[in-house]
């Protein structure tokens, strides 16, 4: 289905089935796609990482005739096959739709994301056998982690602390809630003018709620803050809890209450022990 208010056109040819960024819609674009397995298998795509049901690659510019690499991820059904999933094929949206529709999500509210560029699907009777996603390669984007270890000066710690929390604020008070925000998923980008910017990725277990439960905040940032556990200073911890509660409406202690519930958790997750009576006082 094809929402009025997102630039996308159908595409269908005798592989695949799908929707297409109307910016990408070049006739070069078309030629490509049903030449995709085929360039997979003699390696064509920049393979970086595959495991056993979905594989990940950059399409270069030149074989599609393009300004700009594309990042790529094909997920597989035929393998590893069980009942179950078999089943699941034929009535479940594929995670490639899913994150396509959580993409355009995020670009309505004024999130960052990659740019969707294709979703396409191949299927046999009706079921799922694979499923592409297309979206804009951020060449010098990286994970938040990886920035993070790379060495962040103190001079900039503060602002871009402040910038991922208010970014995962405004996420929730806007509805949706993540479901896998892992420090992986939010790439760091340094833009032009000096600073950095958030972009939100692997979106296929993004949903969104008529309210923001406490549950909600605690599964989201957990597992953003686990990562980084015994990586940063509670100081920092402290600082980001701040920065994230900072326009919510309720009281301190409720503020603190929540903070404690996710860090908890967060070193839960890590295995760690518990965490220190007085750590979160500041907030």
């Amino acid at each position: 289905m094809i929402d009025a208010d997102i630039p996308v056109r159908g595409y269908s040819d005798s592989k695949w089935t799908g929707l297409i960024h109307q910016d990408d819609d070049r006739p070069g674009f078309r030629r490509m796609l049903p030449q995709l397995d085929e360039m997979l298998r003699m390696r064509r795509v920049s393979i970086f990482k595959e495991r056993e049901d979905r594989i990940y690659g950059i399409v270069a510019p030149e074989l599609y005739g393009g300004a700009r690499p594309l990042f790529m991820k094909l997920d597989i059904y035929t393998r590893k096959i069980r009942l179950k999933k078999w089943l699941n094929n034929y009535v479940m949206s594929s995670r490639a739709e899913k994150s396509w529709n959580a993409a355009w999500d995020l670009i309505r509210i004024g999130l960052q994301t990659p740019t969707p560029v294709a979703m396409l699907e191949k299927r046999k009777w009706g079921g799922l056998q694979e499923a592409l996603s297309l979206t804009e390669y951020l060449e010098d984007a990286l994970p938040l982690q990886k920035h993070w270890d790379r060495g962040v000066p103190s001079a900039e710690k503060k602002p871009l602390s402040f910038l991922v929390a208010s970014r995962v604020a405004y996420l929730h008070q806007s509805g949706f809630v993540h479901g896998d925000l892992k420090p992986s998923n939010l790439l760091i980008k340094q833009e032009k003018h000096g600073g950095y910017d958030v972009y939100f990725t692997d979106l296929e277990s993004l949903f969104r709620v008529s309210k923001i439960q406490p549950s909600h905040r605690v599964r989201d940032m957990a597992a953003l803050l686990s990562a980084f556990l015994g990586r940063t200073e509670s100081f920092d911890q402290v600082r980001f809890f701040a920065n994230y509660l900072r326009g919510e409406k309720m009281p301190r202690a409720e503020k603190r209450a929540l903070a404690k519930k996710i860090l908890e958790e967060a070193h839960r997750r890590k295995g760690r022990s518990r965490v220190k009576r007085g750590a979160l006082s500041s907030i």
